[in-house]
């Protein structure tokens, strides 16, 4: 008997092997049907186009006007979610802090902070918890002038390696990193807050009086002001509240998902990207009144602070992974501002109105400005300028 092979295709036999593949990731995956709600998709890059030519945090805010506070955008194939309301961002940052603990994982990330060594990427594990404690054990010292007080972090954590104490071992790149987090992250945080703050004082010339009324007031005869003096100077905080609402140094709190976890009805699946747009949660109408301008009356005799719990107002993250170096930060902004206040009068280049200054910011996932700000200084004199 005649046996009639079948010739083989192996164009036909690859596509019958996909067919049986998406066959199966469907079946695998039928609670991920409730997803958040999307914008249209392109095959192969997903909803990246949606993000092309503009400010990321500009366009998701538009996004969620259309489609919801939170949404699910495919950038290719790795899935990330985005939160734009109060109540979505605080039940993701407290019901749910440890289901998505984790931090948004990139390779340059991963070679600037040795392989996620530091506290800020870190990947949230008992190294990170570890760290984490004695970075804020050392920060506690410093502010009350404790044990280690006197200690510089470099010194700290040396001492630490070689107690030969640590649950898990740390290395001298682990160091590294750590210290390149805490200088790079409190140092970048307050110029570019810095920046802002005096744009903004530039751009509303009464605020900007005010603000140096209180500080040569409070040190009238003075020719230094010291850093604990800082504290007996109200209203400058209240600017700086005002500044960080209107320009995030990080306008979106980047996550990344452990475990899957449900909010608002949705499934978030693991190891998707979770994202919170603290930029468009600042300028929300529904929370703030007239949140396009410049205000900082609108923080006093208010409870709302920048430590986590407020959530229309989180400069700083929440929850576990709040910013560590958010006390280092806010110390190198408030102290230098001051001098800068008290020893200058400012004056915008002659012929620019403040009405018309350049507020544009700088394309990418950070939030400073684009261009320099160029402002003229005059010495002021306590004893002359009265």
């Amino acid at each position: 008997m005649d046996i009639q092979l079948i010739p083989f295709n192996f164009i036909t036999f690859l596509l019958f092997i996909s067919f049986v593949s998406l066959l199966a990731k469907g079946w695998r995956r039928p609670k991920h049907q409730r997803l958040p709600p999307s914008p249209w998709k392109l095959p192969l890059i997903g909803h990246l186009h949606h993000l092309v030519g503009a400010l990321p945090h500009h366009t998701l805010r538009n996004l969620a006007k259309k489609y919801g506070p939170i949404m699910h955008l495919k950038l290719g194939e790795v899935s990330t979610i985005v939160m734009s309301s109060r109540q979505i961002a605080k039940s993701v940052l407290t019901t749910h802090d440890l289901a998505c603990a984790d931090r948004q994982e990139s390779i340059g990330m991963k070679t600037l902070w040795y392989d996620y060594t530091d506290i800020a990427f870190s990947p949230y594990n008992d190294y990170w918890r570890q760290m984490r404690k004695h970075k804020d054990k050392h920060a506690t010292a410093k502010r009350g002038n404790g044990e280690l007080g006197g200690e510089d972090i470099v010194d700290v954590l040396l001492r630490l390696q070689q107690s030969e104490k640590l649950d898990v071992p740390i290395t001298n790149d682990n160091i590294k990193a750590i210290i390149f987090d805490m200088f790079t992250g409190g140092t970048e945080t307050s110029s570019t807050l810095m920046d802002w703050t005096m744009a903004e004082l530039m751009r509303n010339p009464h605020v900007m009086a005010k603000a140096q009324a209180e500080i040569r007031q409070a040190f009238k005869g003075k020719t230094t002001i010291e850093e604990s003096d800082v504290d007996k100077l109200k209203y400058l905080k209240l600017v700086i509240k005002e500044s960080m609402r209107m320009h995030p140094v990080i306008p979106l709190l980047p996550r990344a998902c452990r475990e899957e976890f449900e909010v608002g009805g949705y499934i978030i699946p693991m190891k998707a990207k979770v994202t919170v747009n603290i930029w468009a949660l600042g300028r929300d109408p529904e929370y703030w009144d007239e949140p396009e301008s410049f205000k900082p009356e609108r923080f006093e005799n208010s409870s709302v602070d920048f430590l986590g719990n407020n959530f229309e107002y989180i400069p700083f993250g929440s929850g576990r992974r709040i910013c560590p170096g958010m006390n280092f930060a806010m110390a190198n902004t408030e102290y230098p501002l001051a001098q800068l206040l008290y020893h200058f009068n400012w004056k915008l280049p002659k012929g620019m109105n403040p009405n018309n200054m350049d507020m544009i910011e700088l394309m990418g996932i950070s939030g400073m400005r684009k261009n320099n700000l160029y402002l003229t200084a005059t010495p002021y004199h306590p004893l002359v300028d009265g």
